[in-house]
């Protein structure tokens, strides 16, 4: 009898209907315009107070509160529980037309709250069960002249966002030149004494676009640049060459071993001091026809025959033919004399041009061209 009445009371208290569980909190909590640390307290949840499952949705880290008089976002902490109880506010009303239109998302059952429409009173219950077509308003202008920039434009209705960015384009922007490298310097101008170089630059790096400004400064630089010094002027021994030309005997001509090895340049060792022995070493100076009739040679000043550059008679002997030279006497009036010695016989005056029956100490093969002869520079 006592385990029957036992059962009954049993079955009576678990057939008892609860009230819906609902999250409370322990203590005051702040609610906060949105769902960051950074965002400024609304409205407080008072301690004790309670929300039903329709009155909130429940995120990661925050809980969104959607009440007819109560709106914002909680941390979820554990200042919240749950327990079965009668909510302290009132539920949102159901949906209407404002609230399908304006407070749903693009995406099926989605609700959000538009910041132009006061979507307080709805519940996400209210949203269609189909997609939306968002409307959107036309695109701002760009937010540059030039350039990269952005564009937004704002929603007119069912966007999931109250902003779109988009990023454009203005025109060219001016581009201001900049100098390239410098090249390299450029031979020195002389090759001997003191000459200059140069370098140049491009403002190409980059070049000025649009209406950019040109590069400041110089396009090119030049500098001195000195070689070794130039082969000058040099004079002979006059006593040496007038003592061996009083020496002179053409009683007997000299035969040559190779009359185009005339073996001149001994004379001019002999007698114009520090002449170098290389005959390599010589160096052209001024034409002796045109020194003469500028008034501007010096007596007893080395010459010699000279090609392209070199000392030698011919061209076409060039492997053989050492050049003819002498000791610059005196202008003639259709050339002028000088002073040597050939093939070792004794020292004479010769005159270029000579005729045909002139007598010479030797038969060495002298070029009788005056425009051939210049002054010896070392």
């Amino acid at each position: 009898m006592l385990s029957a009445v036992f059962l009954v009371c049993f079955l009576t208290i678990n057939f008892t209907v609860a009230n819906d569980p609902c999250l409370c909190a322990q203590s005051d909590i702040p609610i906060l315009a949105a769902a960051s640390q950074n965002s400024f307290p609304i409205d407080t949840l008072t301690s004790g107070s309670c929300l039903e499952e329709t009155q909130y949705d429940k995120y990661e880290s925050w809980i969104e509160i959607k009440t007819d008089t109560l709106t914002g976002f909680v941390q979820n902490t554990d200042k919240l529980y749950l327990a079965n109880c009668t909510p302290t506010y009132k539920s949102k009303r159901a949906c209407s037309s404002h609230c399908m239109t304006w407070c749903c998302g693009r995406k099926r059952g989605t609700h959000y709250h538009h910041s132009h429409h006061d979507c307080s009173t709805c519940h996400s219950s209210c949203c269609h069960t189909e997609s939306l077509t968002p409307v959107w308003m036309d695109y701002g202008p760009c937010s540059v002249s030039c350039g990269e920039g952005i564009q937004t434009r704002h929603c007119a209705s069912n966007c999931l966002e109250d902003i779109e960015v988009r990023v454009c384009t203005g025109g060219s922007c001016a581009v201001a030149g900049g100098w390239g490298t410098w090249s390299d310097w450029t031979p020195c101008s002389t090759t001997c004494g003191e000459g200059h170089k140069s370098r140049n630059r491009a403002c190409d790096s980059p070049a000025p676009q649009h209406g950019g400004q040109q590069c400041n400064g110089d396009s090119s630089q030049t500098e001195l640049c000195t070689n070794s010094p130039c082969p000058t002027d040099h004079f002979c021994d006059k006593f040496g060459v007038i003592q061996e030309l009083a020496e002179l005997n053409v009683t007997s001509k000299v035969h040559c071993a190779n009359r185009w090895t005339s073996a001149t340049e001994s004379f001019l060792y002999l007698h114009c001091h520090d002449i170098p022995t290389d005959v390599q070493a010589w160096h052209q100076g001024q034409s002796v026809i045109e020194a003469c009739a500028s008034n501007s040679i010096g007596m007893y000043t080395p010459i010699g025959t000279f090609r392209n550059g070199s000392y030698r008679q011919t061209s076409k002997r060039a492997t053989t033919d050492s050049g003819i030279s002498g000791v610059f006497i005196g202008c003639t009036e259709h050339g002028f004399k000088m002073a040597t010695k050939a093939c070792e016989a004794g020292a004479e005056v010769i005159e270029i041009p000579h005729t045909g029956d002139a007598i010479m100490a030797n038969d060495a093969f002298i070029s009788n061209n005056p425009k051939m002869y210049y002054t010896i520079k070392w």
